[in-house]
């Protein structure tokens, strides 16, 4: 996932979240989340850094299930393809 696009994702969930009061709270579209190893995360905080001598991006996701906080790797986390919807005005040949 790009760097920026995540951090828009951050600042839309933090919006997000201090408007409900909580993370239980809210209730998360598809569109705001994050994928990381199969699972959906939202999108809380961006880390920059360097491990020995190279740059590193980092997510900070956090899990509502279990209620927990992971850093993982920027390049792991992808976005959540939206559900493809079909062409309501598309014409269908019939032979």
């Amino acid at each position: 996932m790009e760097r920026q696009e995540y951090i828009i994702l951050c600042q839309k969930a933090s919006f997000k979240t201090g408007l409900s009061g909580g993370w239980r709270e809210v209730r998360w579209n598809d569109e705001e989340l994050v994928a990381w190893r199969g699972a959906k995360f939202v999108p809380i905080d961006y880390r920059f850094g360097f491990q020995k001598g190279e740059a590193i991006h980092l997510a900070i996701l956090h899990d509502l299930r279990a209620n927990a906080e992971y850093t993982v790797r920027l390049a792991e986390v992808a976005r959540i393809s939206p559900r493809s919807h079909e062409n309501e005005n598309s014409e269908k040949v019939i032979e």
